[in-house]
């Protein structure tokens, strides 16, 4: 009997640091093809696209973008991720380059940046849209109005997103342990009859 209750000491003991130490998995997105486009306005002779979270197009400053038509560049590139932050630039060390465009949703496989003012930071405004606006390339006739991605701080929206990462480990390791725990009560009592 002691073994059994030393045993579920453990386990419990165990599932409590599971729990407090942050025992959720994270949900990794799976693996998908998107195409970046890039309004180049402020006519660089070279756009490069860099991303974190993830880098998805390799380091500092990034892929080289191909011309599409007009100002318009682009690249393709996999990625397992459901956002992605990017730096537009001018693909010179100390060049020209963006703001950061923060957390951009990767939902549509698509993503339009629209490269606006020189900011008094002396860096370009941008906004990411995830749907294109009529005559854009890669535009489908069947979209949607234009969802706008803020490129600043304090426009972003904080709300919490979902299914980030799995609370169900946490709770199944608990309700385990209540198992055991009243399994072991239930013998104990079964014993001192």
């Amino acid at each position: 009997m002691k073994k059994i209750l030393k045993a579920m000491t453990s386990m419990l003991v165990a599932a409590m640091v599971f729990c407090v130490g942050g025992g959720a998995v994270p949900v990794k997105a799976a693996e998908k093809e998107v195409k970046v486009y890039v309004k180049n306005t402020p006519n660089w002779d070279e756009v490069s696209v860099y991303s974190y979270n993830p880098e998805a197009f390799g380091g500092w400053p990034g892929t080289l973008m191909t011309k599409e038509a007009d100002d318009w560049y682009s690249v393709t590139a996999k990625v397992d991720s459901d956002t992605i932050s990017f730096v537009i630039n001018q693909n010179v060390d100390g060049g020209e380059q963006t703001v950061d465009v923060k957390d951009v949703s990767l939902e549509t496989g698509k993503v339009w940046i629209v490269i606006g003012e020189k900011g008094e930071n002396g860096q370009y405004e941008a906004t990411a849209k995830t749907v294109a606006e009529a005559g854009w390339p890669g535009a489908d006739a069947t979209e949607e109005p234009a969802d706008e991605t803020p490129a600043n701080e304090e426009d972003k929206d904080e709300t919490p997103t979902t299914g980030d990462t799995t609370p169900i480990l946490p709770i199944a390791a608990v309700g385990t342990v209540a198992l055991l725990a009243l399994g072991a009560t239930s013998l104990k009592k079964k014993s001192v009859q």
